[in-house]
């Protein structure tokens, strides 16, 4: 469920999440490309930094987010849950997988 539209005169006090500014985005396709990629790069990542668990988690419910989301966020931008060794050997099998002519999308 998305987020409610903001009343024209709200005022902005946190960055939107990347689900409410593009709705089209499924959780499982991280922006790699055009506008969405530079908003979750260049805006809301940097913003997301800022915010501890605690924050995190009651940002989370303020927007509605999805299981999805919250679980496709946290691998994806919460460095402390980041599993480099974790992430290497799910890049290898992806990796081998398209070598063998799998379809991926």
């Amino acid at each position: 469920m998305a987020a409610p539209p903001l009343p024209r005169n709200a005022v902005m006090t946190e960055m939107p999440p990347p689900w409410a500014v593009f709705p089209h985005l499924n959780a499982n396709d991280p922006p790699t490309q055009g506008a969405e990629e530079a908003y979750v790069n260049l805006q809301w990542f940097p913003f997301w930094q800022t915010l501890d668990a605690q924050r995190r988690d009651d940002y989370f419910n303020r927007w509605d987010a999805t299981d999805e989301w919250r679980d496709v966020i946290r691998e994806r931008y919460d460095p402390e849950d980041f599993d480099v060794e974790e992430d290497a050997r799910d890049s290898a099998a992806w990796a081998a997988a398209r070598a063998k002519g799998a379809d991926l999308r």
